[in-house]
């Protein structure tokens, strides 16, 4: 469950990204800048998911997802106030990292607590929430948007918050 609520945070702000961007900067040049902002996010994933990996061998799985899970959900509230193309990059950028590490973690976490004869198969069936998160994010946010008039920064809030209640379920877990 944990880990679907961080997916749903996540996916209720991905399809809107390029809309908000062009919000903070206008049109001229939008595909570069998007790609751009885009590329940030991408590349502190990629950073932070082994520093995370690194961190949590020394202090724990979970305090490694809750930080991530803090990072991600507090940036992803501090986008819907950026006024400014630059600060939204960089907290959009530190979401990456969030989201990275907390992502590794509820997969190393649920490795850890499963049986070899079934953990390939377990982790596998564990990719489901990813896909119905994605379908439900996407529905979620279009509803949002079509009773609020288009406003976007409500969905980073929503998302933010759905990111933090993802600490409740994954603090029963072990690790």
């Amino acid at each position: 469950f944990g880990y679907s609520l961080l997916l749903l945070g996540q996916r209720l702000v991905a399809p809107y990204v390029p809309l908000y961007v062009e919000r903070l900067s206008g049109p001229l040049q939008l595909a570069t800048i998007v790609g751009l902002v885009a590329a940030g996010n991408g590349l502190a994933s990629a950073i932070g998911s082994p520093v995370a990996g690194m961190l949590a061998d020394r202090t724990g799985y979970r305090r490694v997802f809750a930080t991530g899970a803090l990072v991600a959900g507090v940036c992803l509230i501090l986008a819907s106030v950026a006024s400014a193309l630059l600060p939204f990059a960089i907290v959009y950028a530190l979401t990456g990292i969030g989201f990275a590490a907390c992502s590794s973690m509820l997969y190393t976490m649920l490795a850890a607590g499963l049986p070899a004869t079934i953990r390939s198969s377990v982790l596998n069936l564990a990719l489901a929430p990813l896909y119905l998160s994605g379908v439900a994010g996407s529905l979620v946010s279009a509803a949002i948007l079509q009773v609020n008039g288009g406003d976007l920064a409500p969905l980073w809030v929503i998302g933010g918050v759905a990111v933090l209640l993802s600490l409740l379920p994954v603090s029963r877990l072990r690790g």
